[in-house]
């Protein structure tokens, strides 16, 4: 997946092992990215909110090359 750089105008890109992965896991791979505190960060997709930290990425509909939008 990728996301909008809040810090700049560039995408940044994380590389997950599949989509069975929650959450909270590939926020914690943007907060070791960015140093953006997983707790502080706000994921949407195609599909919407990314509202809990304990469900998976297949659950939000997320596909492979997606870009999310972080919000703070």
């Amino acid at each position: 997946v990728s996301f909008p750089n809040v810090n700049s105008e560039q995408v940044t890109e994380i590389t997950l092992q599949s989509l069975s992965e929650n959450v909270a896991s590939l926020k914690e791979k943007i907060a070791r990215k960015i140093q953006i505190p997983a707790n502080k960060q706000k994921l949407w997709g195609k599909a919407g909110f990314l509202k809990k930290d304990n469900m998976s990425l297949a659950h939000y509909c997320v596909g492979a090359g997606e870009t999310l939008i972080m919000s703070l």
